[in-house]
């Protein structure tokens, strides 16, 4: 994996302001993150089914909104989920974890 810094470094360095920056092997996303980052588009490919997962996860764009309710309606299933293993004084405020 390389560090952030190196790769901040080789687009800086070498890529012009519209390249698009390709990754043969791009693992857990690290060049394909810093390139949009850096306002390059970029592509990436990889052998690894979980390296790919990782790398799309890192890389996609996502709504604070969307997330927050995600998070609001996990909290609510676990609850829920919850209520017949146990009492009200034993469950705690999951979003505190």
């Amino acid at each position: 994996m390389l560090h952030p810094l190196l790769v901040n470094f080789l687009i800086d360095t070498y890529a012009e302001k519209e390249d698009v920056i390709f990754d043969p092997f791009c693992g857990s996303g690290v060049t394909l993150l810093q390139s949009g980052i850096n306002g390059h588009e970029s592509i990436g490919f990889d052998i690894n089914p979980l390296a790919l997962l990782i790398a799309r996860t890192k890389t996609q764009t996502y709504r604070k909104e969307a997330l927050l309710k995600e998070f609001e309606d996990l909290k609510k299933t676990v609850y829920q989920n919850a209520s017949p293993i146990f009492d009200d004084d034993d469950k705690i405020d999951i979003s505190k974890i």
